[in-house]
């Protein structure tokens, strides 16, 4: 991390493996045991890159994604059902929600930047209280683009009226960063509380 970068003006979260945790084992034991698969089954199916990625860059509406389940699994109940069984596998991360609420009552906006779906963001907002807690929120399936790619950053930009330096960004992802480097945010890659708040502290953020 640079220690003489300027106090940046806003902060920008990535979700997943930041502020919440998510296993992907749960939604595959819990559909697998729905459709009468074994979980290998399961996986080779559902656990299929490019299904997700079409989902995730807004390629697939929900309703198009449910259908390919369907044929792939067979799976047979409703699509509300289906949007429980595929949404229902986050924990909130509270340290690193605690720290954003400290961070955000103190005067810096707070954003959420994700690659991520419709059933989750769904599912996530309706069940932890600390999503409301933002700024301003930026997904994958609605830009129809994914980080690293530069669009969805400049999403970011677009919605705040900031760039480079103004921007602090923290991600699990370390291409993700890189690609946050590249427009000259200050970033930083996640893989601990006392890391991420360190590096908070660096920027003057704390």
């Amino acid at each position: 991390m640079d220690r003489q970068s300027p106090r940046p003006d806003i902060l920008v979260y990535d979700l997943g493996k930041v502020l919440v945790e998510f296993d992907w084992m749960i939604v595959v034991n819990r559909l697998a045991e729905k459709t009468g698969k074994t979980i290998s089954d399961f996986q080779q199916l559902l656990t299929n890159p490019k299904l997700l990625l079409d989902y995730e860059s807004g390629k697939l509406t929900t309703q198009q994604f449910f259908k390919r389940v369907q044929e792939m699994i067979g799976y047979e109940d409703t699509l509300d059902s289906f949007k429980q069984d595929f949404g229902d596998m986050f924990t909130e991360n509270t340290q690193m929600t605690d720290l954003q609420k400290q961070i955000r009552s103190s005067g810096t906006p707070t954003f959420i930047l994700s690659n991520t779906n419709e059933i989750a963001i769904d599912f996530i907002k309706k069940k932890f209280p600390f999503f409301g807690n933002f700024d301003g929120y930026i997904y994958s399936y609605v830009e129809m683009s994914m980080k690293p790619e530069e669009k969805i950053y400049r999403a970011i930009e677009r919605i705040s009226g900031k760039s480079g330096h103004q921007i602090a960004f923290i991600d699990d992802n370390q291409a993700n960063v890189e690609g946050a480097k590249v427009l000259g945010w200050t970033a930083h890659q996640h893989t601990s509380y006392e890391s991420t708040k360190d590096f908070f502290k660096s920027i003057g953020l704390l």
